[in-house]
């Protein structure tokens, strides 16, 4: 017989609670436009807002049953940052904040992305457990670009050409 956690009066479980409380608690310094697709569809990516990225991803995974890769995270100033990289990105708009996932639109997000130490990957992982997929592009060390590539071309600089 499989015993379900009892609801809290929210109609939350103590679990689910415990989960949102842990994920919460590990936080990322500062702001971000991400870029995510679901792995049931490659076709289309979402370029996203937050000043909360494990949280925020965290989110999107419970609102879909297939798991998540993070293809970029771009530091920036503030939310008005996002609607500048959608319009850089505005010949690849399908709807709202999705794109099509064009080769050069996730060429421009993965050189401009930043890269992630070990720790934040390791608090990353724990915090998201297997529900999401770091693009290697994220990944200290990982990232096929060389530095030259790096250097021509980080958040502040694609924001400057989109704006």
């Amino acid at each position: 017989m499989t015993v379900l956690p009892s609801a809290n009066r929210d109609g939350w479980s103590d679990n689910a609670m415990y989960q949102r409380e842990r994920r919460a608690q590990v936080k990322i310094p500062g702001n971000f436009v991400y870029i995510v697709r679901w792995l049931n569809d490659r076709s289309r990516v979402k370029i996203g807002y937050t000043s909360n990225l494990v949280l925020r991803l965290s989110e999107m995974r419970t609102n879909n049953f297939c798991r998540l890769e993070l293809l970029a995270a771009i530091p920036v100033e503030g939310r008005k940052d996002e609607a500048t990289i959608h319009r850089f990105f505005e010949e690849f708009h399908c709807c709202r904040e999705w794109f099509h996932a064009a080769p050069s639109l996730l060429e421009t997000s993965a050189i401009c992305s930043c890269q992630f130490s070990q720790d934040e990957v390791a608090k990353l992982r724990k915090a998201l457990g297997e529900d999401v997929i770091l693009g290697y592009a994220l990944v200290e060390g990982q990232c096929g670009w060389n530095e030259e590539e790096i250097g021509k071309c980080n958040g502040k600089e694609l924001l400057s050409h989109a704006a």
